[in-house]
């Protein structure tokens, strides 16, 4: 379904991204860990379009779409749960409605010749409120009343009721209570179980282990393994996400 084909991206003297390359199968939750500063925000911003590469390739379901806007990407039929909720997810002075359809106004159908339709846009956040459980307090208020865990469900919503088949999630549950990891991860499992794909960043080494099908680990910019998480333990991840390889370990 993607491959990633020797990306690489600079910043300022260092090589953030070093010449990475994988490739993932329709069907399974792929995950990308490492230490937090190793390269997979950058590799994230590279593949959802917010940041471009200085070499290498992405190709999705045979197209090349290597520095593709985000707004090109989700018509392809990737969805972006973003690493950064406010940031890059939401904005917090509008409403949810408007953080809603945000990057699937033209999808929805819900403008005509620039005249937004309102009750067909409530009508939409209705159906995430219900389906994905987001508890508000005020459905006309803004984004800011929610919780993390409210808000983090929102961008769920979004991105997986516009019929994806692909979803890049870059830590999905950071921030979020107990409950609300459990039913991101539910929705998340769900997804897959429908032969969808799901890319997963995360720096949380269970939530690797309980949800992927296979995971390369990030050190310094690079791959420095791939694993399936049914046959390593934990202790081994965190040599590799530190650098060390078993020979280092057993030597020191």
């Amino acid at each position: 379904m993607l491959e990633i084909k020797n990306l690489t991206k600079k910043f300022k003297k260092s090589t953030v991204v070093d010449d990475v390359s994988f490739s993932i199968k329709r069907g399974e939750i792929f995950g990308i860990a490492g230490v937090e500063g190793n390269g997979q925000s950058e590799l994230v911003k590279i593949m959802t379009g917010m940041m471009r590469a200085a070499k290498g390739s992405i190709v999705f379901n045979g197209e090349e779409i290597t520095n593709s806007w985000p707004k090109t990407l989700r018509k392809k039929g990737i969805g972006i749960i973003p690493e950064d909720r406010y940031a890059q997810g939401l904005c917090k002075t509008m409403s949810l409605s408007m953080n809603g359809i945000a990057g699937y106004k033209d999808r929805n159908n819900v403008a005509k010749f620039g005249i937004l339709n309102n009750k067909k846009i409530d009508k939409i956040r209705d159906s995430y409120v219900e389906e994905f459980d987001i508890r508000v307090g005020d459905i006309e208020a803004n984004v800011d009343s929610l919780s993390g865990g409210n808000a983090q469900k929102l961008i769920i919503a979004r991105e997986l009721s516009n019929n994806p088949i692909l979803v890049i999630a870059c830590q999905p549950t950071r921030g979020v209570d107990i409950g609300s990891i459990e039913f991101i991860h539910k929705q998340l499992l769900d997804f897959r179980d429908q032969g969808h794909t799901v890319i997963l960043i995360s720096s949380e080494l269970s939530e690797i282990l309980n949800l992927c099908d296979r995971a390369i680990i990030m050190n310094k910019g690079k791959i420095v393994g791939e694993i399936n998480p049914d046959e390593i333990n934990m202790s081994k991840i965190g040599l590799m996400m530190a650098g060390i390889s078993e020979v280092e370990s057993v030597e020191g």
